[in-house]
Formats: structure tokens, C-alpha cells, sequence
């Protein structure tokens, strides 16, 4: 367990979770909100968060969002794979309208954790949960058509899909509320539509 060998070597740890541990009924949600996760990825971490506050009550968890930014390959993300449905205008497709998330870009949550991790060897009482989440509330229907008028492109043949994603159930609007962070000084938003200039690799028309 990587937070008990922290602990007996004194050393920071930095545990990194999600916004699916909550349901998404009642947004936005505090740092001190009860967990009540819908799937099991939220579940899990959920599950994580109070094992490791377990064996180091000084760990530092940080709530994160959707990620996205440096993938290597289409799918490697829920927001890059989303450039599949811009590829082939000739055929109608669908993009759910009903989930809200706020997408992070990978390089300012380094940024958050590189600072949150600086705060913490300047002072020890830096710990328990932080929350961070993007700026911007975006169903996965209004990221398609940011990316597509990002790279130019039409996204008319994508159709605005009121029912929820298919899968694993997903909660509805997981809004974090960062007060904790904003109290250090800490956060950073590349918007939305900056963020995913980098999947021009992705898109055929780009």
C-alpha cells in the first residue's frame, strides 16, 4: 500500500480521485459532501479515498473531472474519443445532451498537483480532500460541436441526444465546488475550446 510506505517514511501522498463519487442530484458538491457514487468507477475510488485517509490521515486527496489533453490515440480519453463522430459527416449520429461535466485539460491538474504538493512541504496541515473541476459545463453534445468549430469543421449531422450516455450509470451534473484550493491560491482553466486544439491528429478534415 503506497500510502502506508508514505507514512512510515514521512513522505507527502497525493491520491488522486474523481467527481463520480458523487451521484450528481444535488450539485455543486463541497469537499466535505458525503460520497454516493452511482457506478462501479465511482465506487472504487470512493472506496480508495477512505482507505487511504485511513492509513495516512495526512494524504492529500484531489477530486478531479473529465480529463483530456495528450492522448496518444483517439480513444484514450472520454472527450478525445468523441472526434469519431465528427469523421463522417454522411452519416447522423448522436451525442448525449443530457450529462454535464466539466472537462480538465491534463497540463493544469500537473499544475494543481505541482502546486498543491509545494503548499504541502511549506506546511504540513495541507491534507485531506481538494476538488477541482473545469470552468465550463459541457454535455458531451456541446464538446463535439466546441471541437468541431475548433477545427473548422461541421458537426450539422451530430443531433443533440436528451437521453443519458449509454453504459455504466453516470451522474448527472458532478460540479465541484474548489473553495478549499481557491483558499491557497491554486487552480488553473485552459478553455475549453484552446484544450482541444490538439486533436487535429484525430479528425480527418481537420
Amino acid at each position: 500500500n503506497l500510502a502506508a510506505v508514505a507514512d512510515a517514511e514521512g513522505a507527502a501522498f497525493i491520491f488522486i480521485s474523481t467527481d463520480y463519487v458523487f451521484d450528481g442530484r444535488n450539485p455543486p458538491y463541497s469537499e466535505s459532501a458525503k460520497p454516493n457514487p452511482l457506478n462501479k468507477y465511482g465506487m472504487t475510488k470512493a472506496d480508495a479515498e477512505q482507505a487511504v485517509l485511513a492509513v495516512k490521515p495526512d494524504a492529500i486527496v484531489l477530486r478531479v473531472p473529465v480529463l483530456y489533453g495528450g492522448e496518444e490515440h483517439v480513444a484514450e480519453s472520454a472527450v478525445s474519443v468523441l472526434c469519431q463522430l465528427l469523421n463522417d459527416a454522411s452519416k447522423l449520429v448522436k451525442a448525449s445532451d443530457y450529462e454535464v461535466r466539466y472537462p480538465s485539460h491534463t497540463q493544469d491538474i500537473a499544475f494543481i498537483i505541482v502546486q498543491l504538493a509545494e503548499r504541502r512541504l511549506q506546511d504540513p496541515g495541507v491534507s485531506g480532500v481538494y476538488q477541482w473541476c473545469g470552468l465550463e459545463p459541457l454535455t458531451k453534445y456541446a464538446m463535439v460541436r466546441t471541437i468541431a468549430q475548433a477545427h473548422g469543421m461541421s458537426a450539422d449531422h451530430v443531433a443533440a441526444d436528451p437521453e443519458p450516455s449509454g453504459g455504466a450509470t453516470r451522474p448527472r451534473d458532478t460540479r465541484l465546488e474548489h473553495g478549499r484550493l481557491q483558499q491557497l491560491d491554486i487552480g488553473r482553466h485552459t478553455p475549453f475550446a484552446q484544450g482541444v486544439a490538439g486533436f487535429a491528429a484525430f479528425l480527418r478534415s481537420s
